[in-house]
């Protein structure tokens, strides 16, 4: 009787282990089913849904409707004076932006439109009306581009002993020796090419609408000349960044279909690195790399000394390594993640751990807003104010929730 009972409680003791066991089991598969779910769902919202976390942006190009979608109708353009003068002294509708005035450095071309002589003669008194005064009226106008030849003329002198070699000046320095190219023209088509976006061949057809058939291989070989013409400047610009306390760099992906020696399908990245220069204007380099290994940034900053901006891609983890470079993030990223997992919760769910932490964020954003001033001592003492507390309570939640989500 004692071995039988000895045996069933043995029996027992293995179900409640075996039950447990399969609990922690069936927790475990219930975590994994709604992080899949979640990740189902946020598929999903990335495949229907916005493409963006915020609302397009506006110089977001659209093939055929963007003036229908960027227009607003409720805000007339009032400019121009149609000569009702009870329409004078209207106040605006409230909340509509105030037009701004055209800049003084562009030059104006008067054309004065007076009342006719019969007209300035009073009916009644037979007088001469006298001027009082002027309305203006002022319209912006674009002249399209002007075209012309330079002709470079070098006259050219001998003597009539016949023993002297013939004279002239020798003709002025020019960016690419015996090219028909002027530098205004090679300024005009690299600022359509790399500030406007404008392809070669697009600007191919426009020049040949004006009587000048330059073929894109022409351009696109003068382009090439111009990249090593400014290489110097170029070089300036690199040491100029580096010597900002702080840089902000980031990559992203290109596709080029020759010269790197690699599939025409695989992909490229384009490194930018960027700085507030000492007048407030931006200071931005592109570099073109045919990888995003992290010899790239240590070959970027290689010599700088002081805070390297970047996102959180492992690839510049060797660069928080480098003696004198501190590394660090920017909020961009860091709230992506949660807007990813409100993207995944459950429809029906007002609150989550996620959103708390948006909206917490979201008040940094705002007193960033505050931070528009010229002087950085008066930013750095908002930030150290307002900002820092709201650093200190993120972290200080975000150690208490790290217990209560699952891991993934």
């Amino acid at each position: 009787m004692e071995t039988l009972n000895h045996n069933s409680s043995s029996e027992i003791e293995t179900l409640r282990a075996l039950l447990v066991q399969k609990d922690k089991e069936i927790a475990r598969q219930r975590d994994d089913i709604a992080y899949l779910e979640e990740l189902v769902r946020l598929f999903r919202h990335q495949k229907f849904g916005s493409k963006s976390e915020a609302n397009r942006h506006p110089g977001e190009q659209l093939l055929f409707n963007e003036a229908e979608i960027d227009a607003e109708p409720e805000l007339q353009d009032t400019t121009m004076d149609d000569g009702d003068d009870s329409k004078a002294g209207t106040a605006k509708p409230r909340g509509k932006p105030a037009r701004k005035a055209l800049p003084e450095r562009i030059p104006r071309i008067e054309r004065i439109i007076d009342l006719p002589d019969h007209e300035k003669i009073c009916s009644v008194s037979g007088k001469l009306f006298q001027r009082i005064g002027e309305e203006v009226t002022e319209q912006l106008d674009i002249v399209p581009a002007k075209v012309q030849v330079f002709r470079i003329i070098r006259p050219k002198y001998a003597c009539s002993c016949g023993e002297c070699v013939p004279k002239s000046m020798p003709l002025p320095p020019q960016p690419i020796p015996k090219s028909m190219a002027s530098p205004g023209l090679l300024a005009f088509v690299a600022t359509a090419k790399y500030a406007d976006s404008m392809p070669l061949y697009r600007q191919e057809g426009i020049l040949q609408r004006i009587g000048c058939d330059i073929p894109r291989a022409t351009l696109a070989s003068r382009m090439i000349r111009c990249g090593d013409l400014v290489t110097p400047l170029i070089n300036l610009l690199r040491d100029k960044i580096l010597e900002g306390p702080l840089v902000y760099c980031d990559e992203t992906p290109v596709q080029v279909l020759k010269g790197t020696g690699k599939k025409p399908t695989s992909k490229s990245f384009m490194w930018v690195t960027a700085r507030h220069g000492e007048d407030g204007r931006k200071i931005i380099l592109y570099e073109f790399a045919r990888s995003r290994t992290s010899d790239i940034p240590l070959r970027i900053f290689r010599g700088y000394k002081g805070y390297a901006q970047t996102d959180g891609y492992e690839g510049y983890a060797q660069l928080g390594l480098t003696p004198g470079i501190t590394l660090v993030g920017d909020w961009v990223h860091v709230r992506r993640k949660f807007v990813e997992a409100v993207k995944g919760k459950k429809a029906g769910v007002k609150e989550s751990y996620a959103q708390h932490a948006i909206d917490e964020i979201k008040r940094l954003y705002l007193i960033e807003d505050e931070c528009t001033g010229p002087d950085p001592g008066a930013r750095l003492q908002t930030r150290q104010t307002k900002s820092r507390k709201v650093i200190d309570d993120l972290r200080m939640w975000l150690d208490t929730a790290l217990a209560k989500v699952p891991p993934k």
